[in-house]
């Protein structure tokens, strides 16, 4: 990243090649490209699939918005009753959202994502750019 700044809760940072990236509440992410895709990996650990939303903001920007539990079923089945107190919070809790400033639109139509073991795949097809083909001027008197 060339620099960042916060804004109201979120980290924005301009990256030249791809311009704006921002994110709020915070969740790891990778982003690769090729000629024919975008593909972002996101660890989501303890991350239900039912809260998390993907969306294409305009023809160019990608987001992902989610929200971190803060105790399972389980856990809370645990401490139901039990009068407990919290020496440790480290694990993320609550919405987070990272939008990414693509170049060119993309094929909504054949996104696909894949999770596995709380890492999100997502990969985004781009829409391929027709080339510029010249044509000759041949001037005739």
């Amino acid at each position: 990243m060339d620099g960042g700044l916060r804004s109201y809760g979120y980290d924005l940072d301009f990256d030249s090649q791809h311009g704006l990236v921002s994110s709020y509440g915070g969740t790891a992410a990778d982003w690769l490209e090729d000629d024919n895709n975008h593909v972002f990996i996101f660890n989501l650990p303890g991350v239900s699939i039912e809260n998390v939303r993907m969306r294409m903001v305009g023809t160019d920007v990608f987001e992902l918005t989610g929200e971190y539990s803060s105790f399972t079923s389980e856990d809370k089945h645990f401490l139901s009753g039990l009068n407990v107190r919290q020496h440790i919070k480290e694990r993320p809790t609550g919405s987070f959202v990272r939008r990414f400033q693509l170049l060119g639109e993309i094929r909504v139509e054949e996104a696909t994502f894949f999770i596995q073991d709380g890492v999100l795949r997502v990969t985004l097809p781009k829409r391929r750019i027709r080339r510029i083909r010249n044509i000759p001027i041949i001037a005739k008197f």
